[in-house]
């Protein structure tokens, strides 16, 4: 059962994420990582997933020291859930950037694990 509050939190720790990744240092990753755990910990609804997903490739796309393997590990964070990782297939599909296929190409060979 979702509720608002839940909801509130996820966008709220959203936006810390997006705030603190404005301008990066390593050690905000580890922030940002933990931040992202949490938030997946306690997301309720396909709307929340795919809030945090959308979040990481902002992250991704915005941030020099963001690479796909990082990506790909903040994607895994968030996707724990049977068909997670096709949602955020779905999500970077829709994206456009320099490194799509190759964090495509992690995102396949996860759902193919899944399988």
């Amino acid at each position: 059962l979702e509720t608002t509050a839940d909801s509130k939190s996820i966008v709220g720790q959203v936006k810390v994420i997006l705030d603190i990744a404005q301008k990066p240092s390593y050690s905000d990753l580890d922030w940002i990582r933990k931040v992202l755990q949490n938030s997946a910990y306690k997301s309720k609804s396909f709307s929340d997933k795919q809030l945090l997903i959308e979040a990481v490739m902002t992250l991704y796309q915005k941030n020099d020291l963001i690479d796909a393997g990082i990506a790909f590990s903040l994607l895994e964070l968030i996707c724990k859930k049977e068909g997670d990782f096709s949602v955020a297939i779905e999500v970077v599909e829709n994206q456009d950037f320099e490194d799509k296929q190759l964090l495509l190409l992690k995102l396949k060979a996860a759902v193919e694990k899944e399988s």
